[in-house]
């Protein structure tokens, strides 16, 4: 039998291979519809900040104009970066500067201000219809999710494509399912009460 990491693994690889082969002109217009259902969303729309999102890389979900909107609101835009080999979120507004951060990512320079945000847009890699995420394998989603829940008050929102939708996604002891998942088709909430 296969252990939960194995199966997490081939089941990143498939995701990201759907995600991958995706047209960039479809992805263009789903990243649209995307960032129209995640800002009707009530929760989003009641939050006082701050709000985490994140810089786009390969053929992620692209939410930059989302961020941008929610800035322009007034609200506190943060961004992930690795420090001290966790995952903080430094303070970013959409025509600040961005650095890279490794694992090919853009960051907030080190002197931006570090925040616990209140909502948080997550990358993954794969999602299953419990809210369950697989990210990139690093681990630190998932323990900056667990420090920011235990701290209280923080909705986890996953952003995708419905393509990488998978099977049933085995949990960790240390796995946090995301409260919601937004794709272009629809939003999927772990407590179907919500949302």
């Amino acid at each position: 039998m296969a252990k939960p990491s194995e199966i997490k693994a081939r089941l990143r690889r498939a995701a990201l291979g759907a995600r991958d082969s995706l047209l960039i002109d479809d992805r263009l217009i789903w990243d649209e519809q995307i960032i129209e259902r995640l800002l009707a969303l009530p929760q989003v729309q009641a939050t006082k900040g701050p709000v985490a999102g994140y810089w786009q890389m390969r053929s992620e979900v692209d939410i930059r104009p989302a961020l941008a909107e929610m800035a322009n609101r007034g609200l506190t835009i943060c961004l992930p970066a690795v420090v001290e080999d966790e995952l903080a979120f430094r303070k970013w507004k959409p025509w600040d500067p961005v650095i890279p951060g490794g694992f090919g990512t853009l960051v907030p320079p080190p002197d931006a201000e570090i925040v616990d945000p209140a909502l948080a847009f997550v990358p993954l890699a794969a999602f299953d219809r419990r809210c369950a995420r697989i990210g990139y394998g690093k681990g630190y989603y998932d323990r900056a999710l667990l420090r920011l829940g235990a701290a209280g008050g923080l909705t986890a929102i996953g952003i995708a494509y419905s393509a990488q939708e998978t099977a049933e996604i085995p949990l960790d002891p240390w796995d946090r399912r995301l409260d919601m998942v937004v794709t272009e088709k629809e939003t999927m909430a772990s407590d179907p009460t919500v949302g």
